[in-house]
Parts: structure tokens; sequence; C-alpha cells
């Protein structure tokens, strides 16, 4: 009787103990987590995973489908985190993004574009204008361009308003009848 008496002792301490620790509520330690408390190169691994964007956008789609232009100007989610995250995802979104426009077309919804993702965004863009005449020996020759330098040249021409946010901001609006 003994023996069993000490078996059901130690069940009950087991019990007791069991409780305990379920009832106590977890440390600051485990319940928060900041992302940019990760090491660098971890970090920039998980902002790579979640901003790649498509890698070729062709200018331009003349339309005016607002459904057409929310998608165009649509970034990350991740981006309306926090101001960090913000800034190294755009410049990591922005600098992924290849842009081909040809010369003779009409470049409206390229400025439009430019002019929505604000100055800071068009410094990473690279748009590769090439020429219309096609050598058959050497195929397309491209000329890269950044778009902020694109923008300068629309700018100088008087074909652009340059009254824009310089972050891309404008993006957070609802408006998208502007195109």
């Amino acid at each position: 009787m003994e023996a069993l008496a000490l078996l059901m002792a130690v069940f009950d301490r087991n019990e007791e103990m069991m409780k305990e620790e379920q009832a106590e509520p977890p440390t600051s330690s485990t319940t928060s987590f900041s992302l940019l408390d990760l090491p660098p190169e971890i970090w920039s691994r998980i902002c790579h995973y979640a901003i790649t964007p498509d890698k070729l956008t062709v200018f331009p789609t003349l339309t005016n489908d607002p459904a057409y232009w929310k998608k165009c100007l649509a970034q990350p989610s991740i981006t309306r985190t926090c101001r960090a995250i913000r800034a190294e995802c755009l410049a990591a979104f922005y600098g992924d993004l290849v842009v081909l426009y040809r010369a003779e077309w009409p470049s409206y919804s390229l400025r439009q574009w430019l002019k929505a993702i604000g100055g800071m965004n068009r410094e990473h863009v690279a748009i590769y204008d090439f020429d219309s005449v096609l050598d058959r020996t050497e195929g397309a020759k491209f000329r890269f361009v950044r778009g902020s330098q694109y923008w300068e040249r629309c700018v100088g021409m008087a074909e652009v308003d340059d009254s824009d946010g310089e972050d891309g901001s404008e993006l957070e609006s609802e408006d998208e009848d502007d195109f």
C-alpha cells in the first residue's frame, strides 16, 4: 500500500508541476520578434523573396483601365510595415525591375508611372530604350537609362509636371484615374 501511496503522490506532484508550467505567461522575448533583429544576410534574403517583381515590364500599354494601373503601381505589402523596411525593400524592388521602352512609342504611360513611383524610387529603375531599327547581324541595340535620367530628360523637355513625392508615398491614395 505504501508503494501505491508513494506512486500517487508522484503523479499528483507531476500534475501540479504541469499546471504551473501551463499557467505561466510567456515571456516578452518569446512573444515579440523584430525582423530587423535578424543578421543582415538573412534579412536581405527574406526581403528579396518578399519583393521579387515580374522581371520585365514593357511600356507603353495604352489603357486607361484603373485595374491595370493599380497592378502596375502595386508595391510589395512588406513595404508597409515600417520606414526602415520600406526604404530597403523599395530600393531592391525597383532595382530588380527592368523596363523595356522603344523610343518611337508614345511615352505617356512610362512618364506617368515614373511620376507615380516617386523620385527616390526612380533612381533604382533600369530602363532599356531600344532602337527601332534592328540590324539582322547584331540584333536589337539597347541603351541603358536610369529612371531618374529619363525623368530629367522629360522634365527638361517640359513633357511632365515635376511636382511629385520623393518616396512614392502618393501611391497610398486610392485615386487611380490619373492615368
